[in-house]
């Protein structure tokens, strides 16, 4: 079974990042909130990109562009990840 886009990020998060799963990640959650700033957002969009094979466009590449988890994970879904 196949992990759903929600899920493959937070694996991200929990492995790469030290987001603790545990301490019950939401998608309402913020990336401010989960300690993601400009510079982890780019490290971030490399796991995502290699994660899910897709490309993030370099205009969109902006951590404002994405205020909480469930817009990062539509974007993931609208991209096919």
């Amino acid at each position: 079974m196949q992990k759903n886009a929600e899920s493959k990020l937070i694996s991200i998060l929990n492995e790469k990042f030290d987001v603790d799963y545990n301490s019950g990640i939401r998608l309402e959650d913020t990336l401010s909130s989960l300690n993601i700033n400009s510079i982890s957002f780019i490290r971030l969009v490399v796991e995502i990109e290699k994660e899910f094979n897709i490309e993030f466009q370099d205009d969109i590449i902006d951590v404002n562009n994405f205020k909480t988890l469930k817009s990062l994970v539509e974007f993931i879904e609208e991209m096919g990840g």
